[in-house]
Parts: C-alpha cells; structure tokens; sequence
C-alpha cells in the first residue's frame, strides 16, 4: 500500500495497487544514493542506498511527487505513492571528537596538580 503523511501526521491511503510509476534520483551533495528500482507500481516497497563521502554521515531522506515533499528522516524505505518520484537526500559533515573533551581534561589536569602541590605542602 502507498502512504503519505500529512504535515499534522495524519497518514493519509494513496492506492492499494496502481499504475507504473519511475523513481528518479535528484543531483545529491556529499554523497551519492541509488533506489532498488526506476519504476515501480503504488504500494510498492521502494529501498534507498546511500554512501556518503568521506568526512559526511546521512542527514536524511526526502521525496517529492505530485503529493508535495515527504520527509522520510533516515528510513531507507518508502511505499511508492501512485504518481512519479524524485528522491534526494542530504549529506553533514560528521562532528568530530577531537577536542570537544578539551575542558574536561584541563580541569582533571588542573586537579590532579592542586593535589599534588597539597600533598607536597606546596598550598
């Protein structure tokens, strides 16, 4: 069955069962996708594949038909609507680690030395 959920959430039923319908893949930035076919009947379960570049992780999925824009999130299916699809995703750099602990080690530093220098007689 084809589904598409409405701004308020409300799932709104397509078609059981329709016409033939493609799939196209919009132009992606960092990244590329490829959908498990080019056309495909409403109801059907359509699976996108992403590979990010490196440095970049999946943001999320979208797909725009005759409906208006579907926010797929991460979920890498969707049920083909009755109407013709372009599927984009977007691609975010990936935080990095290194140096978001920073602060942390400073003040485990800064109280390992005040310890030290107490229990020298130093303070």
């Amino acid at each position: 069955m084809g589904y598409l959920i409405d701004e308020d959430g409300t799932i709104l039923r397509l078609q059981v069962e329709g016409d033939m319908h493609t799939l196209e893949v919009a132009s992606v930035a960092n990244g590329a996708i490829h959908l498990s076919t080019t056309v495909e009947k409403a109801g059907k379960v359509i699976y996108i594949y992403d590979k990010p570049d490196d440095g970049y992780e999946l943001e999320r999925f979208t797909y725009l038909c005759e409906y208006g824009v579907v926010d797929l999130g991460k979920n890498h299916t969707f049920y083909m609507p009755n109407a013709d699809v372009w599927v984009n995703a977007s691609f975010v750099k990936k935080e990095s680690s290194k140096g978001k602990w920073w602060w942390i080690w400073l003040l485990v530093g800064l109280q390992i030395i005040g310890s030290l220098a107490i229990a020298y007689g130093y303070i």
